[in-house]
């Protein structure tokens, strides 16, 4: 069992959710902040995008420009701290990934 949330309508996607998060993350979503530990993406922007959206790392976030596209592409948020540029790049590299929601 994959437990997956979509909340709508902000469309935000989040994985990795056990009994004991779903408070927090209601919490989040009430408030209208993204619950970052657990934040898949979010699901109307293009995947380099959601990318980036996961490396900034802190809610509140409201997207400015996108200098590229999937293979590479610079990202700019702004939000009450000012702007903030995150470059993300599509690679070939194997990675470590978790193979299913139980894995450590």
């Amino acid at each position: 069992f994959a437990p997956n949330v979509l909340t709508l309508p902000h469309g935000a996607l989040y994985g990795r959710v056990q009994p004991a998060d779903v408070a927090t993350l209601v919490d989040h979503v009430e408030r209208g902040e993204l619950a970052m530990p657990y934040l898949r993406g979010t699901s109307f922007l293009p995947q380099h995008v959601q990318a980036a959206e996961c490396f900034a790392g802190r809610s509140g976030l409201r997207l400015l420009h996108v200098d590229g596209g999937d293979a590479r592409a610079r990202v700019r948020f702004v939000d009450g701290a000012g702007t903030l540029d995150i470059e993300v790049a599509r690679t070939t590299e194997p990675l470590s990934i978790l193979a299913s929601c139980g894995d450590a």
